[in-house]
């Protein structure tokens, strides 16, 4: 891993997108981001600042009092499993969430995720949690490779009650129909033995990657498997995501990355329906969901971009 003394961002950017790694075909977008489009969207706070932003460390850490847990200030000396290792080697602070952590800070601080509709301070990086979200896209064992036609035409579910009760709603309302629908865990408020019911043996990404329609919903912030879901070749069921992270959900196009479902999720069999006489269109729903996740394919160029944007935080950011 090189360091980061980078005096020309742009021209590092420059070197990212050329040569492109991707050739458009006649139904994917005919634009897929730069790195520096990407680069801009990830940092598009510290786009907007004119000078430095200098954080009094007291104020940060006074803050974050009632919870510190959730939000750290990285140093040489101060590490968490949850970032990639280079993070480590920074002389300078850094502050950055971890776990599902999606508030809105004072200062800004470098994010998983960050809400769609308030990205006030969010810079993202993809290191936290990567092993969750993105090392099951770069394992070579984990690739799709059952033919469509082969795949079962039914809907496969599993997720633990994290987040705001669509989870645990969205199972007890389809559990008992056709498709292979259940909780993987309960938590939280759900963690009750009545509930039991609702929890189904967890499926491998094999078993997945057998169906035909898979559904994605967001839990404490997104939902853990989108990408791998997205990068499969079974069809994503989703509602509009309202986090976005490294992925660059807000940029997923509905009946075109993936088949919508309302914001209550109670659509499921209107939209199994319409999947059941729509399958050529599916098929190309899945090519251009496929399409969209080759831009994150070059593991390299990923972890070069990611130093970018950590890069600019570090010229902007300082704690005093």
């Amino acid at each position: 891993m090189s360091d980061l003394n980078i005096s020309d961002t742009k021209l590092e950017l420059a070197i990212l997108d050329k040569p492109t790694d991707f050739v458009p075909t006649d139904f994917v977008p005919n634009h897929i981001p730069t790195y520096t489009e990407r680069f801009n969207f990830y940092t598009q706070y510290l786009l907007n600042l004119n000078s430095s932003y200098q954080i009094p460390f007291d104020d940060y850490k006074s803050y974050l009092t009632h919870k510190q847990d959730e939000c750290l200030v990285y140093d040489e000396t101060n590490y968490n499993e949850y970032g990639e290792k280079y993070l480590k080697i920074y002389p300078k602070k850094i502050a950055i969430t971890l776990n599902d952590c999606i508030r809105c800070y004072k200062f800004p601080t470098l994010n998983k995720v960050r809400l769609i509709n308030n990205r006030a301070n969010g810079i993202i990086i993809r290191s936290i949690e990567r092993w969750r979200h993105w090392d099951p896209i770069y394992d070579k064992s984990n690739i799709d490779n059952i033919r469509w036609e082969d795949k079962i035409p039914k809907v496969a579910y599993r997720g633990a009650t994290t987040g705001n009760g669509d989870r645990f709603n969205f199972v007890k309302r389809y559990i008992n129909t056709e498709h292979d629908i259940g909780l993987s865990a309960l938590v939280g408020p759900y963690d009750h033995s009545s509930y039991q019911s609702y929890v189904k043996t967890s499926l491998s990404l094999t078993e997945f990657y057998s169906y035909k329609y898979n559904v994605s919903i967001e839990g404490n912030e997104k939902d853990s498997g989108i990408n791998w879901k997205l990068a499969s070749k079974s069809v994503v069921l989703m509602k509009k995501p309202t986090y976005e992270s490294w992925l660059m959900e807000s940029k997923l196009i509905p009946f075109y990355h993936y088949v919508p479902l309302n914001d209550n999720l109670d659509n499921l069999q209107e939209m199994y329906e319409w999947c059941l006489a729509n399958d050529d269109l599916c098929q190309k729903i899945v090519s251009n969901a496929n399409q969209f996740m080759q831009q994150f394919a070059n593991n390299e160029k990923e972890e070069k971009l990611e130093q970018l944007i950590i890069n600019k935080y570090l010229q902007m950011v300082d704690f005093v």
